[in-house]
């Protein structure tokens, strides 16, 4: 049956069983990720079908078909994990049931015996012991990927809400495994809507935001509502669980509705003398300068030489920490107003850190650089990884005039007129999970390179594929640049 006569079967309440048997045999008989997806739009689709969805791409990912990014921000396969997680809490017999018929397919997902045998194991035992296994797991550090899935599948069936503590704790060994299970994140973030409102636990809910920021998750309502708690705590929560909320935001680059009012009750009850160490304090200083929310002395209190020297002292000033200083005082200098604290000294060895990149976004970038080298006349026309010293490295940058025409580097110094163009694409790891979003830092970045001068030219993996034919991605980047050129030129008149 085609899709489309599938479609129209779905309309004919007398033939919904045999459309979904039909579901069943397109499902397994499709080879690509987009007509799995098409299946997702279907308005009658079963749990039972979208998990058989969500687990054949994860197959694919697993072996090396699909890369997960080609699905993981895909709406219709949120919808899949979103319907997977959702349980009938009327009926608890169905939801068991249903989870046992599962369990078979579980076994053709995973394709190894021993792994086959320790997911009937799990499906066995009781909830608590499945999250003692997980937080066993985290605890080791051992990422036995088969295994995880069965146990983050079993745990999204169970049709009970999680208790606070285990919905902490799943959370916790998803972020220290790596493991951000799409339908068990799910089902935790619908949990904890009902169950944070009710604790008076504040390490509890730093541990949430903590394991929220390291997952890069972003789910609104769940923020919202952490948000509307800590609006309501602040006074007795400890400083390091603050900082975990501050730090989670930023990481994800959301700002509540009641972000000015709260972000200054918050930040009146931390001072630096109050945090664990000092690099907690550096931590709630950039992630107020993500967030828009910084003053200049809570700048300048981090960019003293008396501080820097602390964290050296200490051994405490890795990359990620001298890259977060570059991050504030680049903010100091472009995007707070009339500031007159502290700089970083120019010649401080600090600006000559520089992130190394993944193999996976070195040949994104490759891909956009090489369509940019069709575009211009020559290699003159294009700067490569240039040394911003704000924190970060910027890819590519180029000149055009008020016409989109192409000007040297050379001839760029003189002619004030041309439009200083910064590329900055934007990969799979610089979008949140949960809403595909560009993190609190791609935020921030962007901010920074227009306070400078800069037409900034985001190019989002979700745009640009580096596997597109080269016309393709030249039509592409062409438009975005005659974009930037007309909306300056517009500015201009």
């Amino acid at each position: 049956m085609s899709t489309n006569k599938l479609f129209k079967s779905l309309k004919n309440t007398d033939q919904v069983k045999d459309s979904q048997q039909n579901d069943t045999l397109i499902i397994t008989s499709t080879t690509t990720v987009n007509e799995l997806l098409k299946i997702a739009n279907q308005r009658n689709i079963t749990r039972e079908n979208a998990f058989k969805i969500v687990s054949t791409l994860m197959e694919w990912s697993n072996h090396g078909k699909v890369q997960l990014s080609e699905f993981e921000m895909d709406k219709r396969f949120l919808n899949l994990c979103q319907l997977i997680g959702n349980v009938n809490k009327k009926h608890p017999a169905k939801n068991e049931a249903r989870r046992q018929h599962s369990i078979d397919e579980l076994a053709t997902f995973f394709g190894l015996t021993e792994v086959n045998e320790a997911t009937k194991k799990v499906s066995d035992i009781s909830l608590p012991e499945m999250i003692k296994v997980m937080t066993a797991l985290a605890q080791k550090k051992r990422r036995p990927i088969p295994l995880l899935r069965s146990l983050a599948y079993n745990i999204s069936r169970v049709s009970s809400t999680l208790t606070i503590k285990q919905s902490a704790d799943l959370l916790y060994s998803m972020a220290i495994l790596s493991f951000p299970d799409e339908v068990l994140m799910q089902k935790i973030s619908s949990g904890l809507l009902e169950t944070v409102p009710r604790t008076d636990k504040s390490p509890v809910i730093g541990s949430i935001l903590t394991s929220l920021g390291l997952l890069r998750y972003k789910d609104q309502p769940l923020l919202d509502t952490l948000s509307d708690w800590i609006d309501i705590h602040s006074e007795g929560m400890r400083p390091q669980d603050l900082c975990a909320f501050l730090l989670t935001l930023a990481t994800v680059g959301y700002s509540p509705s009641n972000a000015d009012t709260l972000f200054q009750k918050v930040t009146n009850s931390l001072k630096e003398s109050d945090m664990p160490s000092s690099l907690d304090w550096l931590d709630v200083v950039w992630s107020l300068v993500v967030l828009n929310q910084a003053t200049t002395e809570q700048v300048s209190s981090v960019l003293d030489k008396q501080f820097i020297t602390k964290l050296s002292d200490a051994s405490c000033l890795n990359v990620a920490k001298q890259l977060k200083l570059l991050n504030i005082n680049a903010a100091a200098q472009f995007l707070l107003s009339n500031y007159k604290g502290f700089l970083l000294d120019e010649n401080s060895e600090i600006f000559n850190v520089i992130l190394e990149k993944s193999k996976e976004r070195q040949e994104f970038t490759k891909a956009i650089t090489d369509t940019l080298f069709s575009l211009l006349p020559s290699a003159s026309f294009l700067n490569l990884n240039v040394n911003t010293g704000m924190g970060f490295t910027l890819d590519a940058e180029f000149f055009v005039d008020s016409k989109c025409n192409p000007v040297s580097i050379e001839k760029a110094s003189v002619n004030h007129d041309a439009n200083r163009i910064a590329v900055l694409p934007r990969y799979y790891h610089d979008f949140c999970r949960g809403r595909q979003d560009p993190l609190g830092i791609a935020f921030l970045y962007s901010k920074l390179l227009e306070a400078k001068g800069y037409k900034v030219l985001v190019v989002p993996f979700t745009e640009y594929n580096p596997k597109d034919k080269l016309v393709t991605r030249v039509k592409y980047l062409s438009k975005q640049i005659q974009s930037i050129a007309k909306n300056s030129s517009n500015i201009n008149e």
